[in-house]
């Protein structure tokens, strides 16, 4: 196996989801509470680089997390 990288794991469903993965958009939208607590900071702090996100990075997806992730495929 590979050592865990949250961060590369938010980078990569980010971007899998931004493209149109369905797959990516079930991680992030449905079943999140899956990923680490590790991997859900890091995608929210991903938001927050880009601008997407302001609200507390505490790997809670909530509406403001959710909100944030649909508007990357608008």
């Amino acid at each position: 196996g590979v050592p865990r990288d949250p961060v590369r794991a938010a980078e990569l469903l980010v971007s899998s989801f931004a493209r149109g993965s369905g797959k990516a958009g079930q991680e992030l939208l449905v079943d999140h509470a899956g990923l680490s607590r590790e991997t859900r900071i890091a995608v929210q702090r991903l938001l927050q680089q880009q601008g997407r996100y302001s609200g507390a990075i505490d790997g809670a997806f909530g509406p403001v997390t959710l909100r944030a992730l649909r508007a990357l495929r608008q």
